[in-house]
């Protein structure tokens, strides 16, 4: 990446934001952040510094290149991915909005977070819980993996076969199982569960 505008889309493409969306977080136009990617502007000191502060880029990097440790930088991006809502997991992969981010360090670029709100899956797992999923690990038997039912819901569910059959199956018996052609689509694998506490 030899030049700023370069860098800027990097940044952007990392986050999974199309350009009216990361130009509407900086507060400019799109055309303006066009204009940065292809070269025929710079980044005001503001946008420089909104992005230094909000996504913990390096000014230095963003300005001047790799010879200043952009490889800091750059890692710390990697390890943000994306806390999608329910909502926004109705929608295509690609235009899916995120408001915020979550640290996960290791994370394969497929990842993204996604907080459980019912009790579906007690005990293991607790409301408020987050979920990171990995769209592309392929899910087997007795692995909790995300899913839209056909209804546009988005449930946590144990993947189980029966007479080979497959059906998702919650931790809590209060919750239905769901059969398998009740399902829309499988989102992912559930790799890692977090637990935040507060003191």
């Amino acid at each position: 990446m030899d030049t700023i505008g370069e860098r800027v889309r990097w940044v952007r493409e990392r986050l999974h934001l199309t350009q009216n969306q990361f130009a509407t977080r900086l507060n400019i136009s799109a055309l303006k952040l066009s204009r940065i990617e292809n070269n025929h502007g710079l980044p005001d000191t503001r946008m420089v510094m909104h992005l230094a502060w909000e996504y913990e880029i390096n000014p230095s990097w963003l300005l001047m290149g790799e010879d200043c440790r952009a490889g800091e930088s750059r890692q710390q991006l990697k390890e943000m991915i994306p806390i999608y809502t329910s909502e926004s997991l109705c929608s295509d992969v690609g235009v899916r909005r995120c408001e915020e981010y979550l640290k996960y360090p290791g994370s394969s670029g497929s990842c993204f977070a996604w907080q459980i709100l019912d009790e579906s899956m007690l005990p293991m797992i607790k409301p408020q819980d987050y979920l990171i999923v990995d769209e592309k690990k392929e899910y087997r038997q007795q692995d909790i993996a995300l899913l839209r039912d056909v209804l546009g819901y988005v449930h946590a569910r144990h993947v189980y076969s029966r007479h080979g059959e497959k059906s998702f199956d919650p931790g809590n018996n209060e919750y239905k199982t769901i059969a398998n052609k009740s399902v829309h689509r499988v989102l992912g694998r559930v790799v890692e569960i977090m637990r935040f506490y507060r003191a």
